[in-house]
């Protein structure tokens, strides 16, 4: 009457590791879009370490004047990614 599909057999976490390195192996572009968000990540988080120590020397107005430079670049690079996209 209703058709049931067959249990799928358990995998242990490490198997889905590794069968999930072995997709991201055979899409290169996902891989490639992993890879530089992970690298813009780093950097970012570099960057937002030492903003607070900007003040010191830089003016006094240097951690605002950094975070805003972050925020347009922010949009900026959205802009010119969907601009890139069409």
């Amino acid at each position: 009457m209703f058709e049931t599909e067959p249990p799928v057999a358990k995998q242990s976490n490490f198997s889905k590791i590794k069968d999930a390195f072995k997709y991201l192996l055979a899409e290169k572009n996902i891989l490639i879009v992993i890879v530089f968000a992970s690298v813009i990540n780093f950097i970012l988080a570099g960057y937002e370490l030492i903003l607070p120590f900007a003040s010191f020397a830089f003016s006094k107005n240097a951690y605002a004047f950094f975070l805003t430079a972050e925020s347009v670049g922010g949009l900026l690079g959205a802009v010119a990614s969907n601009l890139i996209r069409k």
